[in-house]
C-alpha cells in the first residue's frame, strides 16, 4: 500500500482505510445538489474503516468551483462570507470493493471559524462502468479546533458491485466571519484509508484573503444621566432601527451590531428612553457615519477587507417643560377666601391660587396642553370674567419653558328694582306708607313708598332675597289689603354679580268682615215651637231673636275680638231644657281682618230623661262561664241580667228617690263570692232632665279550692338529696317537698281531683312504701273551699344478706361451721366479720354492690352460691349466699408444705370531672390489683351505678363486662401485682351529689379484704331554671251550643292584674281564631259552634301553661275541663 500524495498545510495528516471482504458498511440516500444549493444533512463523527485487501478504490482529481462557475484545484476565489461553495472528485474501482474515504475542510483555525458545520452529498455522474455508491457514515465532526489544524471531518462510506468510474459532487458553506480569518492555507482536502487509494490533486486550497467580507454596522448608545458625563445605556435601555426595520434593543454593552448590511449608505435612527423620561439626543459621532440631528448615515462596502461603520448617539436628561401660571385681578376678588384651582388638561395642578399668586406646572413634553381654572374655597367664577393669555396652551419640549395668566375682572353687584302697586291707587288711605323688606330685614331696602313707588335695592351676589313689606308708617295695616308678589320678588339662588331683577308688589284693599250665625236644634223644633233665641255679641244683643234653624249675619270691625252667644228670647224659653254647643267659629280675641267671613253655629240639644248606669265587676273572674247577675231596680227586676264587665242602662223618675240591688241568674252560686260591693251611686235622686249616675256592682271571686299536701317520712329518707314531687291530676303542681315539707294546690271547684306522686331528686320510690291520707282525692264543691292531703314515705327495712356456711366433712374431717370466720364487703356491712353458722347470719347494708369473702382454712376446699356477690340496691332488698366447705381427703405424704395461696386484690375509683353538669360526660376509673405473691382466679368486678345517671359505655382492660345495673366484669385471673382497669361512662340525670360503689373478688383465700371496696362522689351541678311563670285565664261562657252565635270572652290575668296585647287563640273542630287583648286584659271572639266537641284556648307566648277549654254542646255533653 502507498501513501496518497496530499498538498497543503494538513497534507501530513494521513487516516489508514482497510477493505472488510467488501461488506457495504453503511447505506444513504444520495442528493442531487447544484451550484449555491443550501440544502445540508448533519453527520456525526467517526473513523475511517481500515482494509485488509489491495485497494481497487481510486480517489482522483479533487476540485472546487469558482465564482464564475468554472472547477479548478488551484485557490477558489470571489467568494463571500455565507456563500456555498461546490466540490467534486473522481472516483473509480476496478473490481466490486468497498473502503472509506474523508473529507476534511478547516474549521475554526485559531483566528476564526472558516466553513461552517454544512456538508451536503451530492449526485453520482457515472463516467464508465458501473458508478460506485456513495454515503455519508458520520461527520462533519469537529477535530483540533482552534489551532491551525482545526478541521472539520465527514467520513464517507463507498461501495462497489463492479469496476466503473463516478464522479462525486458535494458542497460546503463558509461561515459569516469567513472574511476575518487569517492566512491562505484554508481548505478542503480527501484523506483515504485501506482500500482506496489517492492520484491527482487532492487539497484544493480557499484562501480567507480572497473572501469577500459583508460590512457591519455598530451603533453605540451612551447617556449623561444628569452628572456630567456620558456612560453607556443600559441593557434595553433603548432600541435602534435600521432602514425602517424592526428596533433592535442595545446590549449590556450600550451597543447593537447590524451584521452583513448590503453595500452604500443606511438610515439609523433611535426610540425614545425605553425606561427612563426626560432624555433627549444631544450629539452623535461615528466612523463612516454622519449625522442630521438624531438621525445618523451609515456608508459601508463589501471587500476582503470590508468598509464598516460605527455610530455613537448621545442623550441628555433635560429638565421637564415648565409653564409658570400667574393669577390677576384687577378688580380684587369678590370674597376674601375666594381661591382659584389651577387644571392642567382638565386635572388640579398644585394648591389653589389666590390673586397675584403664581405657580410652576410641568405638561408632558411633546404634547399639546391646555391651561384652565376651576373655583376653589369660597370661588364662585360666576362673579368674574376671565380671560387666558396666550402661553396657557401650547405644546412645549424638554427644557421648554412658556408664561400663562388667568385674569379674572370682578363683576358689579346685583340689583333689584321693586315697584309698590295699589288697587285702588290711594288706597286705604292717601297716608299710607309701605317699607320695603329682604329676607325679613328692612336694611338696605331704602325709605318707605307710598303707592305706585319704588326703590332700587342691592343684594348680595348668590345670596337668597326675599322681598316683602311691612306697615310703614301708623295709619298703614297690611291687614287691610290682599298681597301679590311678582315671581321676580323671591329667588333661592339669588343674582349673580353683572346681574338685574324686577320684583313688583300688589296691595288689594279687602271688604269689611262679616259672621254669619245659625241657630240649630236637636229636635229642630226645639222644647217648644214658639221657643226664640236672642243673639249677643260681647254681650250686647244684635238683631231680631231667631227660632230654630234659622240664621243671622253680623258685620264686625276689623281687627275686633268678638264672642257670640244666645240668651233667651222669649217667654217660652228656658235655656236651661238644653245643652248649649258653639262652634269654632263663635269667638276669636283677634277678630277678623278685612276681606274675611266667619260662620258660628250654635246647637241646643234637648237633654234626654235621667238615667243610672249599672256595671257588673268580677275583679277575679267568675265561678263558671255561664254565671250572670240580675239587677234590680228598687227591688224589680230590670232588664237583662249582665255578665261580668257589662253594663246596662237604667231609667229612673227625676226628683224621685231610687235603689238598685241584684240577684243570681244563669249559673251564678253567690256562695262562690264575697258579699256584693256596691258604689255611692247606687241608691239617692236624680232632680233634673239629662242628670245621670253611676253604680258599680263588685262580685269577688272567693279563692280557688285549695288542697294543702303534706309530706311525711316517719323512717326518714333512703338519700339526702331525696325529693319528692306532688303531682295534681297526674300533672307536676309546685316544686318537689322534701320530707316535713308542705304545699298549696289549687284544684276546680265542683271536679273530681286526685293528688298523687313522683320521684324527684335522687330518690327512688321503690325504697319506700307510699299511703295515701283521705283528703288526697275527692271533689270540693265551692270557690274558697280547702282540703288536706298527707303522703306517707316509709323507708323499707334495710338491705339484708344471709350468709350461710354449709360444712361437709365425708372425708375425715372435723371442723364446725363457727370454725370459719366470714366477711363481707360493701357499703356499711354489719356485721362485716362474723363465724359461720348453718342457720345463716344475717348482715345489714346500705343499697349498693356486695362480696362475701371468708379466710383460707386447709384441708377444705370453698365454693361459693352466685348470690355471694353482686348488688341490693333497693331498700328493702333481700339476697341469700351459701359458702360451702368440703373436707378434702388424706393425701399420701406431702412434699414440704408451701402454705395456703393467698391473693390481695385492691380496687380504687375515681372520677372526672367533679364536679360534673347534668347531661354532661362522666367518667369513672377503676384499678385492680393483685398485692399478694399468689394469683387470683375467677375475679369479678361488680359496680352499682347511683339511680341519677344513664350508662353510655363500659371497657375493661381484660375479660368483659354485662350488665347496665349493676354492672358485672369478670376479669379471669390477676397475677401478683398485676393492674386491670374498667371505665365506666355515665350521663347524670339531675343535679345533686351521687355515690358510685364498686366491689372486686376472687376465688382465693383474700388477704386484707377492706380494699375490695372503692366509691367516688360526684357533685352534679345543673343550671338555674326559673320556675315558669303562667298567665291566669277565665273565660265566659263555659259552654256553647251548635249552631248559635255566641260572644266568648277571655280576660287574661297576671299577678292579680290585666295583661294588655297578649294573642289568644281558641281552636277546635272547624273553630281556629285569634284575637289581642284590650287594656283589661279581655279578648273577645264570636264563636258559631259548627260541631259538638271540646275548644282548647290558650296562649301562644305560654305554650306550656294549661289550656283553658269550652265544651260545644249538641247531641251530647262532652266534659268541661279548666
Amino acid at each position: 500500500m502507498r501513501d496518497n500524495e496530499g498538498t497543503g498545510p494538513t497534507a501530513q495528516k494521513r487516516v489508514r482505510l482497510s477493505r472488510m471482504g467488501g461488506l457495504a458498511i453503511a447505506l444513504v440516500v444520495l442528493i442531487g445538489i447544484s451550484a449555491g444549493s443550501s440544502l445540508a444533512k448533519p453527520v456525526g463523527k467517526s473513523s475511517p474503516r481500515r482494509l485488509a485487501a489491495t485497494p481497487v478504490l481510486t480517489a482522483k482529481q479533487h476540485e472546487g468551483q469558482t465564482s464564475d462557475g468554472t472547477y479548478t484545484s488551484g485557490n477558489i476565489t470571489q467568494y463571500k462570507e455565507g456563500d456555498t461553495i461546490n466540490f467534486r472528485f473522481s472516483l473509480a474501482a476496478t473490481d466490486a470493493a468497498s473502503g472509506q474515504l474523508q473529507v476534511l475542510f478547516t474549521g475554526n483555525d485559531g483566528t476564526c471559524l472558516f466553513f461552517d458545520n454544512y456538508f451536503v452529498l451530492g449526485t453520482i455522474s457515472n463516467v464508465s462502468g458501473t458508478s460506485p455508491s456513495v454515503s455519508v457514515a458520520s461527520g462533519p465532526t469537529a477535530d483540533s479546533f482552534g489551532t491551525s489544524n482545526g478541521e472539520w471531518v465527514v467520513t464517507l462510506d463507498i461501495n462497489a458491485s463492479a469496476a466503473g468510474e463516478a464522479v462525486v459532487n458535494y458542497q460546503l458553506k463558509l461561515s459569516n466571519q469567513a472574511g476575518d480569518c487569517s492566512g491562505s492555507s484554508q481548505h478542503s482536502r480527501l484523506n483515504a484509508g485501506d482500500g482506496v487509494s489517492q492520484t491527482g490533486q487532492q487539497n484544493v486550497p480557499v484562501p480567507a484573503n480572497q473572501v469577500i467580507e459583508l460590512p457591519n454596522i455598530t451603533v453605540t448608545k451612551l447617556v449623561d444621566r444628569g452628572t456630567g458625563t456620558f456612560v453607556p445605556a443600559n441593557a434595553g435601555e433603548y432600541c435602534f432601527t435600521l432602514d425602517s426595520g424592526t428596533c433592535t434593543a442595545i446590549d449590556s454593552n450600550g451597543q447593537v451590531v447590524f451584521s452583513a448590511v448590503s453595500d452604500g449608505a443606511h438610515t439609523i435612527t433611535e426610540s425614545n428612553n425605553l425606561q427612563n423620561s426626560g432624555y433627549t439626543f444631544d450629539s452623535g459621532t461615528g466612523t463612516n457615519c454622519t449625522f442630521n440631528g438624531s438621525t445618523a448615515t451609515a456608508t459601508v462596502a463589501a471587500g476582503t477587507t470590508a468598509t464598516n461603520a460605527s455610530c455613537t448617539f448621545k442623550n441628555k436628561l433635560t429638565a421637564p417643560p415648565k409653564v409658570t401660571v400667574t393669577k390677576s385681578c384687577p378688580n380684587g376678588a369678590a370674597n376674601s377666601g375666594d381661591r382659584f384651582q389651577v387644571q392642567l388638561n382638565s386635572v388640579n395642578v398644585g394648591a389653589a391660587l389666590a390673586c397675584g399668586g403664581s405657580i410652576d406646572v410641568n405638561p408632558t413634553a411633546g404634547q399639546a396642553y391646555s391651561i384652565t381654572e376651576a373655583a376653589a374655597g369660597t370661588t364662585n367664577l360666576s362673579d368674574y370674567t376671565s380671560t387666558t393669555s396666550d402661553g396657557c396652551s401650547d405644546t412645549l419640549s424638554y427644557g421648554g419653558t412658556a408664561t400663562c395668566t388667568i385674569t379674572n375682572t370682578l363683576k358689579a353687584l346685583p340689583t333689584v328694582t321693586v315697584t309698590k302697586d295699589c288697587a285702588p291707587d290711594t288706597g286705604a288711605d292717601p297716608d299710607d306708607r309701605f317699607q320695603f323688606t329682604n329676607n325679613g330685614s328692612t336694611s338696605g331696602t331704602g325709605d318707605p313708598v307710598a303707592c305706585e313707588g319704588a326703590r332700587i335695592v342691592t343684594v348680595q351676589p348668590g345670596a337668597a332675597f326675599n322681598f316683602d313689606e311691612t306697615d310703614g308708617n301708623g295709619t298703614t295695616n297690611l291687614a287691610d289689603y290682599t298681597e301679590t308678589r311678582s315671581a321676580g320678588c323671591t329667588d333661592a339662588d339669588g343674582l349673580q354679580r353683572g346681574e338685574t331683577g324686577d320684583c313688583t308688589i300688589t296691595n288689594t284693599l279687602k271688604a269689611a268682615p262679616t259672621v254669619t250665625v245659625t241657630k240649630n236644634c236637636t229636635p229642630d223644633t226645639g222644647a217648644d215651637a214658639d221657643d226664640r233665641f236672642k243673639i249677643t255679641n260681647n254681650g250686647s244683643a244684635a238683631g231680631d231673636p231667631v227660632a230654630c234653624e234659622g240664621t243671622l249675619e253680623l258685620t264686625l270691625q276689623g281687627g275686633a275680638a268678638f264672642n257670640i252667644d244666645e240668651v233667651a228670647g222669649n217667654g217660652t224659653t228656658d235655656l236651661d231644657n238644653y245643652t248649649e254647643t258653639r262652634s269654632a267659629g263663635c269667638t276669636d280675641a283677634d277678630g277678623l281682618a278685612r276681606g274675611e267671613t266667619g260662620s258660628c253655629t250654635i246647637t241646643n240639644t234637648l237633654k234626654a230623661a235621667p238615667t243610672m248606669t249599672v256595671n257588673k265587676v268580677c275583679p277575679d273572674g267568675k265561678a263558671n262561664a255561664g254565671d250572670r247577675f240580675q239587677v234590680k231596680l228598687d227591688d224589680s227586676d230590670t232588664g237583662e241580667p249582665l255578665d261580668c264587665s257589662e253594663s246596662l242602662e237604667v231609667s229612673v223618675s227625676p226628683g224621685s228617690l231610687y235603689s238598685i240591688t241584684e240577684g243570681a241568674a244563669g249559673t251564678t252560686d253567690l256562695a262562690n263570692y264575697e258579699a256584693p260591693g256596691y258604689s255611692a251611686g247606687c241608691e239617692g235622686t236624680l232632680s233634673h232632665f239629662g242628670d245621670t249616675a253611676n253604680c258599680t256592682i263588685t262580685n269577688t271571686l272567693r279563692a280557688e279550692a285549695k288542697v294543702t299536701v303534706t309530706k311525711a317520712c316517719p323512717e326518714g329518707k333512703a338519700n339526702t338529696g331525696d325529693r319528692f314531687q306532688v303531682k295534681r291530676n297526674g300533672s307536676n303542681a309546685g316544686d318537689p317537698l322534701d320530707c316535713g315539707d308542705s304545699t298549696d294546690v289549687n284544684v276546680t271547684a265542683g271536679e273530681a281531683y286526685s293528688i298523687t306522686e313522683g320521684a324527684a331528686g335522687t330518690t327512688d320510690l321503690a325504697n319506700y312504701t307510699t299511703t295515701f291520707s283521705e283528703g288526697c282525692e275527692g271533689n270540693l264543691a265551692h270557690f274558697g273551699d280547702t282540703a288536706s292531703c298527707t303522703i306517707t314515705n316509709t323507708l323499707k327495712a334495710a338491705p339484708r344478706l344471709t350468709v350461710i356456711k354449709h360444712v361437709v366433712n365425708d372425708n375425715g374431717g372435723t371442723k364446725h361451721a363457727a370454725d370459719f370466720t366470714l366477711t363481707v364487703s360493701g357499703t356499711s356491712p354489719s356485721p362485716a366479720s362474723f363465724p359461720g353458722s348453718e342457720a345463716g347470719t344475717v348482715v345489714t347494708l346500705k343499697p349498693g354492690p356486695y362480696a362475701v369473702n371468708e379466710a383460707a382454712a386447709s384441708g377444705y376446699t370453698t365454693t361459693k352460691s352466685e348470690t355471694c356477690s353482686g348488688s341490693l340496691i333497693h331498700y328493702g332488698d333481700t339476697a341469700t349466699c351459701t359458702v360451702t366447705n368440703n373436707d378434702i381427703p388424706s393425701p399420701p405424704p406431702p412434699p414440704p408444705p408451701a402454705g395456703v395461696p393467698e391473693i390481695d386484690l385492691a380496687i380504687t375509683k375515681t372520677d372526672n370531672p367533679d364536679p360534673v353538669s347534668v347531661g354532661g360526660l362522666l367518667t369513672y376509673t377503676l384499678t385492680v390489683t393483685n398485692k399478694k405473691g399468689d394469683t387470683a382466679n375467677n375475679v369479678v368486678v361488680t359496680d352499682a351505678l347511683p339511680s341519677g345517671v344513664t350508662l353510655v359505655s363500659v371497657t375493661t382492660t381484660k375479660g368483659s363486662c354485662s350488665g347496665t345495673n349493676p354492672i358485672s366484669c369478670s376479669i379471669g385471673s390477676v397475677a401478683y401485682n398485676e393492674l386491670v382497669s374498667i371505665l365506666i361512662v355515665v350521663r347524670p340525670n339531675s343535679p345533686g351529689t351521687i355515690v358510685n360503689t364498686a366491689v372486686v373478688t376472687g376465688r382465693e383465700h383474700e388477704h386484707d379484704p377492706s380494699n375490695n371496696t372503692a366509691s367516688a362522689t360526684t357533685l352534679v351541678q345543673g343550671a338555674f331554671v326559673p320556675p315558669s311563670v303562667c298567665y291566669a285565664l277565665t273565660v265566659t261562657p263555659r259552654t256553647l251550643t251548635v249552631g248559635r252565635h255566641t260572644i266568648v270572652r277571655v280576660r287574661v290575668r297576671e299577678a292579680g292584674k290585666p295583661v294588655k296585647g297578649v294573642r289568644v287563640v281558641i281552636t277546635g273542630r272547624r273553630v281556629n281564631k285569634s284575637s289581642t287583648t284590650n287594656a283589661s286584659g279581655i279578648a273577645r271572639f264570636v264563636i258559631v259552634g259548627r260541631s259538638p266537641g271540646i275548644l282548647q284556648i290558650r296562649v301562644p307566648s305560654h305554650s306550656t301553661c294549661t289550656r283553658q277549654r269550652i265544651g260545644v254542646l249538641g247531641v251530647f255533653t262532652p266534659p268541661v275541663t279548666g
